[in-house]
């Protein structure tokens, strides 16, 4: 029964070892909705707002910036 009883307790060990590493990398992967990105290629800034509804709102100088960081906002809130 002891030989059992290690290998209850290895995989135990190892399961909240992957638990936890999940748990950090899809909390990693969640979208940021505050604060400043820096994209290359924009030629000018471009602001986004997100309202209370999580609706993102892109204001920018151009179309071409404007689409970019639209498919970038896109892109992040789809990722799951």
């Amino acid at each position: 029964m002891g030989l059992l009883k290690k290998i209850g307790w290895g995989l135990l060990i190892i399961l909240v070892i992957l638990g936890f590493i999940v748990f950090v990398f899809v909390n990693s992967l969640a979208p940021n909705y505050q604060g400043q990105e820096d994209m290359p290629g924009l030629s000018t800034a471009v602001k986004v707002y997100y309202d209370n509804y999580g609706i993102p709102h892109i204001y920018g100088q151009n179309e071409k910036d404007a689409f970019r960081v639209l498919g970038y906002v896109h892109a992040q809130d789809r990722l799951w």
